[in-house]
């Protein structure tokens, strides 16, 4: 028989105390784990939810190819090469590094730039495809970071969300894009933030943003404490809502639809913090890389700077101080029939700059555009060659009358600035204005509104007068300033009316693209109510229009041909120049429209002389009618004075 030992208690004890041991370091290392530094548990307990547009399928650029990356793989990356940017192609520029590390970027210079393999300008679905294989191959995850930035005038800590995404496929195609939203805290530190909600948040859209309250639960969704941030496919502009914008950045940044309507693909991305002094020869030496992420091309087209370079960096104050507090919706789920204007708007907003980026990848199809339209232009020209000559003779002959009739347009346009100035802290214009937070945007949005009551104005005023002298000159009457604008102002209330009535009618039709077509042939039709009126004393609400409409009858597109020089001749030269001076000078945009004016008062008596010609020959009138008036007039004349003349000779020779 076998007698169990007694336990030694002594061994129980100290296993007992090393199993104690063992779980108290357990415990401990799982709680030094959890740790985390102040900075990276106040990003983390508030990393934004991103909220990416679904594609339909591969390379759909509707929808949202690209997910937010680190940056890190690109560097030490054979297919990557580090450039300094040349004064001519680019294609010439020097390479300074192929598969540059992050340590190269650091002294590289402004001048400098990444470049990718693919060509945006022709970018198809070559990024969105390298990006996938490279996703799939190192195992990237969807990633942002997180920077500090204390404003100490506002007394506020503002938390930036930073996220990369290699190619930015919207109306303007380029490498790379960085995109940001932002929490501001009444706080100074992290630590300090932890205890308390955040006081402003802001969504980065393009050269500006939108702003909102934390607790606005109508505008900012939110999941705990989670923002939701909706991006626009292809532009990562981020907005609070599922719905088509207008994307309107600042200085020319963008300009077009940003759509984030669902169906949506929910990301929740790390967050990497970035430490505040950053170390050169450390992984986040990038933040001092001062050139492009992105290949050199024209204007929108280069890849961006990185954030570093930019105020939202360093200065949010200034940077967030014009943001919006609202966007320009535009409605996704129209009931009109067809394709309503705010659909047709970003399909031309897009396809247009499409067009750019095609054009700019080929010279020759722009060789051929311009070719056509000079082409188009000579057969216009063409066209209305003997109405513009004999509007000159016509102009020349009575150019102090025309001159004065136009010259009209000067203090109409003098005024209409006026009351833009006066009126700009004022709705309607005050409410446009504040719509976009008195950017510039605004203010040239509430000059375009103004600018259209002006040329209504013009074509109210100043047009019935040169109709009226043309009369005049028709009857063999010697045409005055004053007495065209007297004659013409009689017959100002039909001319309202038949106005209001052709506006609505074209209003209505522009409803829809499909009725577009319609809209422009009605246009063609009723040009002529102000011709009916004053030369053939039509009256009422539908005479003249009925008279505009019966003589085009059967000859749309001769009429058409006949009347769009001269209706181009009276509509585009000033506000084109003016918009040059604008866009190109630099131009005050009020200084503008003035000079504008002054070009219409010298380019709208030709235009309404010709398109009287051309009414006149569509009634079956001889056009050179006025010449042989104005010529036997001078004649008459002539002759009276050479007979009186005559007959002072003879009493004299009498006397």
């Amino acid at each position: 028989m076998v007698r169990n030992k007694p336990i030694n208690s002594r061994l129980i004890a100290s296993l007992f105390l090393l199993a104690v041991m063992a779980v108290g370091l357990f415990q401990h290392s799982g709680e030094a784990s959890a740790q985390q530094s102040p900075e990276q548990e106040l990003a983390d307990k508030y990393s934004p939810i991103l909220m990416l547009k679904q594609q339909s399928g591969s390379c759909d650029y509707k929808g949202e190819g690209y997910f937010p990356t680190t940056v890190d793989w690109l560097w030490d990356n054979p297919d990557i090469t580090l450039r300094v940017a040349g004064d001519g192609d680019n294609s010439q520029d020097a390479i300074l590094k192929t598969a540059p590390s992050v340590q190269d970027l650091v002294t590289a210079g402004p001048d400098t730039y990444l470049d990718f393999p693919g060509d945006p300008r022709n970018p198809n679905c070559t990024f969105e495809q390298y990006f996938k294989q490279k996703a799939a191959e190192l195992g990237l995850e969807p990633t942002i970071y997180a920077k500090y930035v204390y404003s100490p005038t506002e007394h506020r800590l503002y938390l930036q969300y930073w996220y990369y995404f290699f190619f930015n496929d919207w109306n303007d195609t380029h490498e790379s894009d960085w995109e940001m939203l932002a929490l501001g805290f009444n706080a100074e530190t992290p630590e300090e933030a932890l205890t308390m909600e955040p006081s402003w948040v802001g969504y980065a859209q393009h050269g500006g943003g939108e702003t909102a309250n934390w607790n606005d639960a109508s505008k900012l969704g939110r999941d705990g404490d989670h923002p939701i941030a909706y991006l626009s496919a292809g532009s990562h502009a981020t907005y609070y809502n599922a719905n088509t914008m207008i994307g309107w950045g600042e200085n020319g940044s963008a300009f077009g639809c940003d759509v984030t309507t669902v169906p949506s693909t929910e990301v929740r991305p790390q967050v990497v913090v970035i430490p505040d002094k950053v170390d050169a020869n450390g992984p986040f030496a990038w933040t001092l890389f001062q050139g492009r992420w992105g290949q050199r091309e024209v204007a929108m087209y280069s890849g961006p700077v990185g954030p570093n370079m930019g105020k939202k960096w360093n200065d949010p104050v200034t940077a967030f101080g014009d943001w919006r507090t609202s966007t320009l919706v535009v409605p996704s789920n129209s009931k009109a029939i067809g394709v309503n204007a705010t659909s047709l708007f970003c399909s031309l907003s897009e396809k247009g700059s499409r067009a750019v980026v095609y054009f700019g990848s080929h010279p020759w199809f722009v060789g051929l555009l311009v070719l056509g339209m000079l082409l188009l232009i000579g057969l216009s020209i063409w066209k209305v060659w003997v109405f513009f000559m004999e509007s000159l003779d016509i102009y020349g002959n009575e150019i102090r009358t025309f001159l004065g009739i136009g010259a009209f347009a000067i203090p109409l346009g003098l005024l209409f600035n006026g009351f833009r100035v006066w009126a700009a802290d004022l709705p309607p214009l005050e409410w446009v204005q504040q719509y976009f937070n008195d950017t510039n945007a605004g203010k040239l949005t509430a000059t375009l509104i103004v600018a259209v009551f002006q040329q209504l104005a013009i074509l109210l005023l100043i047009t019935p007068a040169i109709v009226y002298a043309m009369k005049d000159i028709r009857a063999g009457i010697k045409p005055g300033v004053w007495s065209s604008y007297k004659g013409s102002l009689r017959l100002f209330p039909p001319m309202v009316l038949s106005l209001i009535i052709v506006s609505a009618i074209i209003v209505a039709l522009s409803w829809t693209i499909f009725l577009i077509p319609v809209a422009i042939y009605v246009v063609v039709r009723l040009q002529f109510f102000i011709h009916a009126i004053v030369l053939d004393n039509r009256r009422g609400w539908s005479a003249p229009i009925q008279q505009s409409w019966q003589i085009s009858r059967g000859r749309w597109l001769h009429t058409f041909m006949l009347t769009i020089a001269f209706q181009l001749l009276a509509i585009v030269p000033g506000p084109l120049v003016g918009v040059v001076m604008m866009i190109i000078g630099g131009t005050n945009v009020r200084f503008a429209n003035g000079f504008s004016s002054l070009l219409y008062a010298l380019t709208v008596p030709i235009s309404f002389i010709g398109i009287t010609l051309v009414y006149r020959r569509l009634k079956h009138e001889t056009i050179i009618e006025p010449f042989m008036l104005t010529r036997e007039r001078d004649a008459k004349k002539a002759a009276e004075s050479e007979a009186l003349r005559d007959e002072a000779a003879q009493q004299i020779a009498k006397a």
